[in-house]
């Protein structure tokens, strides 16, 4: 847990997120986000993924120091030949 508490500051730090920032973002309490942060509280794997989810923050380096800090962020947006409408997805179900 020593090494999760310190990749979770670590990475904290680097996004320049205060305690106050993550609780708002995450909508967890400010002594949880204190407690994480300090390693009195665990970070659970569905912490982890929770962080990834909000920050892109990759769960599996969180929790094992494995593979990149950070997970692309797909810009779904900027590629919208890409993407797929529901209608296709209903159609396709149909085939």
């Amino acid at each position: 847990q020593k090494e999760i508490k310190q990749r979770f500051r670590k990475i904290l730090d680097e996004m320049d997120k205060s305690i106050k920032d993550v609780s708002l973002d995450m909508k967890y309490t400010e002594s949880k986000v204190k407690g994480l942060r300090s390693g009195n509280q665990f970070i659970t794997p569905e912490i982890a993924i929770e962080f990834e989810n909000m920050y892109f923050i990759n769960a599996s380096w969180l929790i094992f120091g494995r593979g990149d800090k950070f997970i692309p962020k797909l810009n779904i947006q900027s590629e919208p030949q890409n993407r797929i409408s529901n209608e296709e997805i209903l159609k396709k179900l149909e085939e």
